[in-house]
């Protein structure tokens, strides 16, 4: 009995360990993936810009969502494309949608507005280019550059490859924040091994 019982405990210790193993293993592969997917994509020209809501302080773009703007207006200003997709509901704690947000900034910084559409519906990255490929059906776009955070691109450009859209990839400057950069990965990492197990079962 007692050497059924070490038996066991070896096996049980023996699972965790394994468990552990499989998991960091596959926290690298993921990391790698962000990493390499978010420093070497390039944008291409295309019909449409779309970028990705992220979070708004009261009415207030937050510094990472503000980034993406500038990149969008960037791309925008030196001919990627003439039409730009702000896509983004309200979340807690914003006055605003994030499209209005993002549609006022870019037109601080130039944009005519006439160049903007707002997609007010969507509360996840899934959502948003959902919402932004019936938008872009609608219009007759065929071709969009999606614009976010580098730790954001592999898993926008997964989604983007399952929703069968043409894209290609803006990648907007990180706030100066370490410790936003560590929360990010690590809030992206779970996302993607969400999505992963999503997509499985």
């Amino acid at each position: 009995m007692r050497k059924a019982k070490i038996f066991f405990n070896h096996k049980k210790e023996l699972a965790i360990i394994m468990t552990a193993v499989l998991l960091i293993c596959l926290i690298t592969v993921i990391e790698i993936n962000i990493f390499y997917k978010g420093f070497n994509s390039q944008p291409q020209k295309a019909d449409v810009i779309i970028v990705l809501g992220c979070a708004v302080w009261r009415d207030v773009p937050s510094p990472a969502l503000y980034e993406r703007i500038y990149k969008a207006y960037e791309l925008y200003r030196d001919g990627f494309a003439n039409k730009i997709i702000a896509s983004g509901a309200m979340g807690d704690g914003e006055n605003v949608t994030e499209a209005a947000a993002i549609k006022k900034q870019l037109i601080r910084l130039g944009v005519n507005p006439r160049d903007i559409i707002e997609e007010d519906k969507s509360t996840d990255t899934i959502e948003n280019l959902t919402f932004s490929k019936k938008i872009m059906k609608n219009n007759g776009y065929n071709k969009s550059i999606i614009v976010t955070n580098y730790f954001h691109i592999y898993r926008s450009s997964m989604i983007a490859s399952d929703l069968k859209m043409k894209a290609t990839f803006g990648k907007a400057r990180m706030p100066d924040s370490a410790p936003y950069l560590v929360s990010s990965n690590l809030r992206e990492i779970l996302a993607l091994i969400k999505y992963f197990f999503s997509n499985i079962f």
